[in-house]
C-alpha cells in the first residue's frame, strides 16, 4: 500500500477547517493560508490570523496547532516527515475513517487497535450540510455523538440571542449529558460548516462502560468540562 500525498488545494481546505475550529481566531481581518514551497517531500504552508487581543495570541497559536493536528489526522493526512525521516504512515496498516477517528478519542485511548477497530464497526455515520442540526435543545440524546470531520458549533438562546459557548472538531465528542444523567440537551448542536458525525448507540455504549468502568470516569469529566466550558463561555459573551 503506497500513500499519495494529497493536493495542495485539499490540504489548504483542512487548514481552513482547523482555522473555523477556533474562537480565539477572528473572522475579520480574515486569516490567510499561503502556500510557501512544493518540494518532493512536503508541502509547506504559512498561516496568518489575528486575535481579539494580543494576550491570547500564544493560546490561539497553541489551541491552532491542536485543531490542525487533529483535521489532518481525520482526514487521514500525515504530517511531513523529518529529513532522512521515514513518513508517519508509510508503514501503516490501512484503517477505516472511524478507526482513525477513534485514535483522537481521548476516552478510547487505552484501548487496543482491534477493540478500537470493534466499536468503529458499530459508529453510524451521517453528515451534516452547513446551518443543519445535530441535536435540538430538549432532546435526550441517546447515543455518543462523535465529530469525524468538520466543526460543530455549540450555541445556546439567551435574551441577547443565540450565542455560541463552544466549537467542536475531530475527536471531540458529546451527548454525555443523555447518557448519564437521562437529560436534554440545554443547547444546539450544529454544523459550522459542512461536517460527518459519527454515533455511538447506547445499547453498544452500555456494555463498555460496564467492562471498563473508566470510560464511565472519563465520560463524566468529559461532561464537567463541557458544562465549565460553556458556562464561561456565556459570562464572557456578557456585557
Amino acid at each position: 500500500w503506497t500513500r499519495r500525498r494529497p493536493p495542495p488545494a485539499r490540504c489548504s481546505e483542512i487548514l481552513e477547517h482547523a482555522i473555523r475550529n477556533s474562537r480565539l481566531i477572528v473572522a475579520t481581518p480574515a486569516p490567510t493560508i499561503t502556500i510557501k514551497a512544493i518540494t518532493a517531500a512536503y508541502t509547506e504552508f504559512e498561516i496568518a490570523f489575528f486575535v481579539e487581543d494580543l494576550g491570547s495570541t500564544v493560546k490561539a497559536q497553541n489551541e491552532l496547532f491542536d485543531f490542525i493536528y487533529r483535521h489532518l489526522a481525520a482526514a487521514d493526512i500525515d504530517l511531513a516527515a523529518p529529513p532522512n525521516g521515514s513518513s508517519v504512515g508509510s508503514s501503516r496498516k490501512r484503517r477505516t475513517g472511524a478507526e482513525r477517528l477513534l485514535e483522537l478519542v481521548a476516552i478510547f485511548a487505552t484501548f487496543t487497535p482491534a477493540e478500537r477497530a470493534a466499536i468503529a464497526a458499530k459508529l453510524e455515520e451521517r453528515s451534516y450540510d452547513e446551518g443543519e442540526t445535530v441535536i435540538e435543545p430538549g432532546v435526550v440524546p441517546q447515543s455518543l455523538f462523535i465529530v469525524g470531520s468538520g466543526v460543530l458549533s455549540f450555541t445556546r438562546l439567551e435574551i441577547e440571542g443565540d450565542i455560541e459557548l463552544l466549537r467542536l472538531g475531530p475527536g471531540d465528542h458529546f451527548g454525555e449529558i443523555g447518557l448519564l444523567t437521562g437529560a436534554a440537551a440545554t443547547a444546539r448542536f450544529s454544523a459550522l460548516i459542512p461536517s460527518t458525525v459519527y454515533q455511538l448507540a447506547k445499547a453498544d455504549l452500555t456494555p463498555i462502560l460496564e467492562s471498563r468502568p473508566q470510560v464511565a470516569k472519563e465520560l463524566c469529566r468529559a461532561l464537567a468540562r463541557l458544562q465549565t466550558a460553556g458556562r464561561l463561555a456565556l459570562i464572557h459573551a456578557r456585557p
